[in-house]
């Protein structure tokens, strides 16, 4: 495959911007709990690289970046006797005074996520170039993945986002690629990653294996047999990767675990009910079927998603429904920024009379420029993503590229349907809505080009 000249310069400039913005965020408040996800991925880390046992309390979280963060600490760990490891291990945030060096290790985690948010730019220009065989699609679509604000913050956020969408991203164009059982493999690779970062993925690869099943019985028998190698090739790689995690759950905690110990029953019992606290799930779980979960038994979650689902069925399908097009149309990031919502702003600035003071008003509103921003990258590849698979279809060029990322934003969404869903857990279709509309933003450009000439 054929590269632009500008992908390294590319590379490089996304790798130097997430450095640089990184490098503007302090790193004290990672120690604190008020960090939220960034305490608690910190916490975890130390505690999967320093022997807790989970053998009781289970594991909440998915064990692929919280183990990265910890092997990124270890070297700065002070000397610990098992006492005081102990005492850590039930403490809510990881104390500095614990390292030797409180503010290196975390300047090191951010760029790792820099370094994992440039090799994001460098997946999507491939996967772009695969789908529209136009070098200029792939630029356009890789330039944006480098220089959008949301990808940009997430890199140096402590956090799972930059590492799954760099692993979910590169599973799909591996896919696509998967032209014999090595690029299977590494698509398989790429996902069983993924899904030890986030639970989400675990279905796609049988999807794949599905499709390519369904696309090979109109062809010959050699195609046939090719595609059995390759869905073999796929599942071998995907289920190795689980099952090694899973055999070193059961030997190290005594207890089977696929991913982590997260209910699946909860999350969508959560979406059921509208995004409520833990604590409110717990306490209507209990309320619905007279049982209190625990991490040896999720059924009353499940028991009770359904007991919501039974009593008020439509109801339920049109919040969701709701729910998710809400989350699909609301950008990710909006909420590092202070101020009052953006959308409910202009919401009232239209019902109101839109006048231009108003206007105005709204414009020197506290984040109001970073909120825009994050907006129109983001409209932007919703509709550019649609444009471009409509012209990619009509081209011809639709081939299994097409159908697998169409098929990955599809699932994305239709998961999170039941599931909860918000727009961080939506974000990573954003660079899959990127890798489409490359195609459709340099067809747009060849338009005005084409009417400026006349």
């Amino acid at each position: 495959m054929r590269h632009s000249p500008f992908l390294a310069l590319l590379v490089g400039a996304a790798f130097l911007l997430r450095i640089a913005f990184a490098a503007t965020q302090p790193t004290a408040p990672v120690y604190q709990e008020r960090s939220g996800d960034e305490s608690r991925y910190l916490k975890l880390g130390y505690d999967l690289i320093s022997g807790r046992s989970y053998a009781e309390t289970g594991l909440s979280n998915a064990p692929l970046y919280p183990l990265s963060v910890g092997l990124i600490l270890r070297p700065f760990l002070l000397p610990q006797s098992a006492a005081e490891r102990a005492t850590l291990h039930v403490s809510e945030v990881l104390p500095p005074a614990t390292l030797r060096n409180a503010d290196l290790p975390i300047h090191l985690i951010r760029g790792w996520g820099a370094l994992l948010g440039a090799a994001l730019v460098w997946i999507i220009y491939r996967g772009a170039q695969r789908l529209s065989g136009d070098e200029r699609a792939a630029t356009v679509a890789a330039l944006a993945v480098a220089i959008g604000p949301a990808f940009i913050r997430e890199a140096a956020v402590i956090g799972t986002e930059t590492m799954y969408l760099t692993l979910l991203a590169g599973g799909v164009v591996a896919a696509m690629e998967a032209q014999d059982g090595r690029g299977a493999a590494w698509s398989g690779l790429c996902f069983g990653l993924a899904t030890l970062t986030r639970m989400p993925p675990l279905l796609l690869p049988p999807l794949w294996v599905l499709l390519w099943w369904v696309q090979s019985r109109r062809r010959r028998s050699v195609l046939r047999v090719k595609a059995f190698r390759t869905s073999l090739a796929l599942l071998s790689s995907f289920g190795a990767v689980l099952a090694i995690w899973a055999l070193y759950a059961l030997l190290a905690w005594g207890r089977p675990m696929l991913v982590s110990d997260t209910s699946i029953g909860a999350v969508a019992l959560r979406g059921a009910l509208g995004r409520v606290t833990h604590w409110e799930i717990d306490r209507q779980t209990e309320e619905l079927t007279g049982a209190v979960p625990s991490a040896e038994s999720a059924l009353p979650y499940e028991t009770a998603f359904w007991e919501v689902f039974r009593q008020d069925p439509f109801g339920y399908l049109v919040r969701r429904a709701e729910a998710l097009w809400g989350a699909a149309l609301q950008p990710h990031g909006t909420l590092y920024f202070s101020g009052p919502s953006l959308k409910a702003m202009l919401a009232d600035w239209w019902q109101e009379g839109r006048s231009a003071r108003e206007f105005r008003e709204i414009m020197r509103a506290p984040g109001f420029g970073g909120k825009a921003l994050l907006w129109a990258f983001h409209l932007v590849a919703l509709a550019g993503g649609l444009l471009g698979a409509g012209l990619l279809q009509l081209r011809g060029r639709q081939g299994a590229g097409l159908t697998i990322v169409v098929l990955a934003l599809l699932y994305t969404y239709g998961l999170h349907f039941w599931l909860d869903a918000n727009a961080r857990y939506l974000f990573p279709n954003e660079p899959l809505w990127w890798m489409l509309a490359g195609a459709g933003l340099v067809w747009i450009g060849e338009q005005v080009a084409a009417s400026g000439g006349r």
